[in-house]
Formats: C-alpha cells, sequence, structure tokens
C-alpha cells in the first residue's frame, strides 16, 4: 500500500503527516485552511446552518483537514522541488479549490482517511456526560436578568462588573479543573448569582456518535447543532437582555447566537485568545484583540459589530517601573501546553527555545524562569520545568525585584507583557506572529536566540527593545474602546 506522500526532484519522498508534523498551527489561522474546510464540507448535501457547524468542526477539530491544509501550504513554498503528490481524492479536489491543480498528482482512490477520528469522538461524549452531570446541579434562572457564560477566573477579568449584577452559569472546563474551582470560589467570595449549568445534549444524538459506522463529522455536527438549539430556546425562557460570553471555541455555539439575535437577545463575546477560532460566530459584538483577528472574525459575520478589547486577560503584580530600576536579570520562558493539542511543531521549538536559554543562562550567570500555563497539572510542574531546562515559575509576583526578558511562541499573555518589559515573540518558517500582533513586537530565532539575550543584559539595549514594542501599543491607542473603523468601513 502506498502511503500518501510527496516525491521531490532529488529522489526522496514525504509522507503527509511529517509534513504536517513540521509546520506552525499558525498556518491553520490564515485563510487557506479555512477555504480547505469549506471544499471538505461541500461534498456534505446539508442545510446552511448545519453546513456553518460542520466547517468550524473541521476547522478546529479535523485532523484531515490539517493534513490538506499543511500540504497545500508545503507546495505553495516548495513548488519548484516537487515532482509529484501520492494522495487520495479528497487532496486532489483541495487542491484545485486552492489554485494548485496543475501539480501532479497520482490520485490512490476514494479517501480512506476520515475527516474526525474516533479518538475524537470520544472527547465529544466526555464533553456531552460532563454539560449533563453539571445541568444535574443547575439551579433555575433568574427571569429578566443579564447572564454571563463563565468557565474559569478569565472569565471575570473579562466582565469585571458585569457579573456582579448578571447571573453567572458555569460550564464544564475539564483541562483546569483548580481553575475553576478557585472562580467559583471568587464569585461566591463576591457574592456573585451563580449556578453550575450546561447543554442539553440529548442521548439520542450521543448514541448516533457510539453507534455511527464512519462519518463521525456529520453526527457530532448534529449533535452540537442541536444541544446548542435546544439550549437556546431555554435561554430565551430566562428573558435575558444580553448575554456574556467567550466561546469562539464551540463550534456549534454559531446555531446558539443566531438564534438568540433573531428573537432581540444581544450577544456579547469577548476574545479569550489571540487565535482565530471557529470561521462562523453570530454575535452581536465581539470584543477582540487586534484589528487583523476582528477582520478575520468579520469575513463570514458582516453584521457584527467590532470592538477592541479595553483590557488584558489579567492584571500582573508587576511593573516596567520596577522592572526598570530592578539589580538583577532573569530570563522568562512562557511556557504553553501544546501538547494537549497535537502542536508538536511548537513543542519541538519550545523545547528547542528552552535549551538555547540554558545555555544563555549559564554563560551569563542569569536565573532562568518557566512561566508554567495556567493549564498545568500540579503533578506536571516539575516535570515541565526541567524538560525546557528552567525553574518553575507559577506566581507573578516571583518575578519582583528581577528586570526580565521574556520569551514567548504566540502566547496571549504579550499583551499583558508588553508594558512591562521586552518579549521576544519566536519567528521561523510557518510560524506567523503578524497574524497575532501586527507591529510593535520583537522577534527572535533559534538562530539568534542566545545572541539578542546576551545584547538584552545591558540595560539601554533592554529599553530599546521595550520602546520598539510599547510604539505599537494598542491597549495604548487613543482609540481602544472605540468600534474597529477599518473593519466597518
Amino acid at each position: 500500500m502506498i502511503n500518501e506522500c510527496v516525491l521531490l526532484k532529488d529522489g526522496r519522498t514525504i509522507i503527509f503527516q511529517d509534513i504536517t508534523n513540521s509546520v506552525s498551527a499558525d498556518i491553520y489561522q490564515d485563510d487557506l485552511h479555512y477555504q480547505v474546510c469549506e471544499s471538505l464540507a461541500d461534498k456534505y448535501e446539508i442545510e446552511k446552518s448545519l453546513h456553518q457547524v460542520l466547517v468550524n468542526l473541521l476547522a478546529l477539530k479535523s485532523f484531515r483537514a490539517r493534513e490538506i491544509t499543511a500540504l497545500c501550504w508545503y507546495i505553495e513554498n516548495y513548488k519548484s522541488n516537487i515532482v509529484e503528490v501520492f494522495a487520495y481524492d479528497d487532496v486532489c479536489l483541495s487542491l484545485k479549490s486552492q489554485g494548485l491543480g496543475d501539480i501532479i498528482v497520482n490520485q490512490l482512490g476514494i479517501a480512506k482517511v476520515p475527516l474526525v477520528t474516533r479518538r475524537q469522538t470520544i472527547t465529544v461524549l466526555v464533553k456531552a456526560i460532563l454539560h449533563k452531570l453539571f445541568r444535574l446541579f443547575s439551579r433555575k434562572p433568574k427571569v429578566g436578568v443579564d447572564v454571563v457564560r463563565g468557565w474559569v477566573e478569565v472569565t471575570e477579568s473579562m466582565y469585571p462588573d458585569i457579573i456582579r449584577t448578571a447571573e453567572v452559569r458555569v460550564y464544564p472546563f475539564p483541562y483546569g479543573i483548580i481553575r475553576q474551582i478557585n472562580f467559583i470560589n471568587k464569585c461566591r467570595k463576591l457574592g456573585v448569582l451563580w449556578s453550575f449549568d450546561g447543554l442539553p445534549y440529548s442521548f439520542k444524538d450521543i448514541f448516533r456518535i457510539v453507534f455511527a459506522p464512519n462519518m463521525f463529522e456529520i453526527a457530532i455536527t448534529q449533535l452540537e447543532y442541536n444541544a446548542f438549539s435546544l439550549y437556546s430556546r431555554e435561554v430565551m425562557g430566562w428573558n435575558p437582555n444580553t448575554i456574556y460570553t467567550s466561546d469562539e471555541y464551540e463550534v456549534g455555539s454559531v446555531a446558539f447566537y443566531s438564534i438568540l439575535t433573531h428573537n432581540n437577545i444581544k450577544s456579547v463575546n469577548t476574545a479569550h485568545g489571540i487565535g482565530w477560532y471557529c470561521p462562523y460566530v453570530a454575535y452581536s459584538e465581539f470584543r477582540v484583540f487586534n484589528h487583523g483577528q476582528g477582520d478575520f472574525y468579520r469575513k463570514r459575520n458582516s453584521s457584527m459589530a467590532l470592538v477592541l478589547r479595553e483590557r488584558n486577560n489579567a492584571i500582573l503584580p508587576i511593573d516596567y517601573d520596577s522592572c526598570r530600576n530592578a539589580t538583577h536579570v532573569a530570563f522568562v520562558l512562557i511556557h504553553q501546553n501544546f501538547d494537549d493539542f497535537q502542536m508538536p511543531a511548537e513543542r519541538s521549538a519550545q523545547l528547542r527555545l528552552g535549551n538555547l536559554i540554558k545555555e544563555a543562562s549559564a554563560k551569563c550567570k542569569v536565573p532562568y524562569f518557566v512561566k508554567l500555563h495556567p493549564n498545568t497539572r500540579p503533578s506536571d510542574v516539575t516535570a515541565v520545568s526541567r524538560s525546557l531546562w528552567g525553574d518553575p515559575l507559577i506566581e507573578w509576583k516571583t518575578l519582583t525585584g528581577y528586570r526580565p526578558i521574556f520569551i514567548l511562541i504566540n502566547s496571549t499573555t504579550f499583551f499583558e507583557l508588553r508594558d512591562i518589559a521586552p518579549v521576544l515573540v519566536y519567528s521561523a518558517p510557518s510560524f506567523k506572529p503578524e497574524l497575532y500582533f501586527e507591529s510593535g513586537y520583537n522577534t527572535v530565532c533559534l538562530e539568534s536566540c542566545k545572541e539578542i539575550l546576551v545584547s538584552l543584559l545591558n540595560l539601554d539595549m533592554w529599553e530599546k527593545s521595550f520602546q520598539n514594542q510599547c510604539s505599537a501599543n494598542i491597549f495604548n491607542s487613543s482609540d481602544s474602546a472605540h468600534p474597529l473603523h477599518c473593519a466597518l468601513s
């Protein structure tokens, strides 16, 4: 059996999986990926509302869609080195839809690779069961009160004033149970009106997935669409004026907010991160990090109002003045849990950066910390920090007394750090920091990492780097609280 692969002019062959593993997930944040997902969804004759949910599902959950996108990216960038491609029919259709039909393709037959795997369906089933459990402990909502859909402490930082007068409905968040417990305790401490809640996933739809012989993508699409549609009717009975949320990663949420909007219930979504998630959303208002993110969501949702976020996800206990005047320098790598989201290229880059920072740290006798992602399990703290060769950093206040130099790979934390100290953003082929940060950021690659870190030990160079990223700080811009005029024009 011939594997799907690319034959190069030097005689080598590269299988699709190796291409996928070598490229950054940033290419799945570009129009190329969403166009591939549209072409894959087009083969199903389903109504528009289901089609939108299916495209969202493929964009976020389909390894096959990512594999085809990675191939298209590879062909676009290395076409002159390619002799021919061996692939199934779904690849051929996608290549034609991307204007790459002139590449020689040896078709292997009808696609045998599922768009959504059995393993991914298990994740969906666990999610559905957790939602049903949360509903068992749900309290009857108060009628006529605004609603905040919440998960963890970030919800409170997004809507600090609103949660004190609205009702907070708390939904399952399996990636960070401790964070959710802390959020619930904070709600109790503040005297916030809150309750557990979940979507009404039906056992019929769950069983349809369990016993589906194939085409899991359609069964999951139906399950998500039905659950969100049913839930919208429940919410309408509460008679809220506005729903506040942060769920642009929920593939079925487009159905939920479409129905609410049609029934004159306003919805406000605050981007929970810098990434681009579901291409189809239906909020009344979307609060985004920057113009690029706004333009992406506006492309398929032209009636939605866009607003630049007025604040970050967190306010840190360190600031520029205290850092600048500190006597000791520290290197700080912002860790991300790439393993949990199957991002091998980012994981590899993070490991290599960690090793280079360790070498610079040893050479210059400078402390090196790894700021662990908030979803890191307590039992994994030591292992994660050791794998990146640094000392674990849990609380930001630990950096008090240090003049930090931050290094990260496309993290929302950038926006919280850029007013404090220099932030070096990783850049490499297929890594696209410009998608998220637009301008005013300093880049670093593997080849230059140690040299740049050493140069920033000098206070003048540290300040120069800091001023460069502040020159385009969107949170200090005069129109940060106003609609995105460029997106609305």
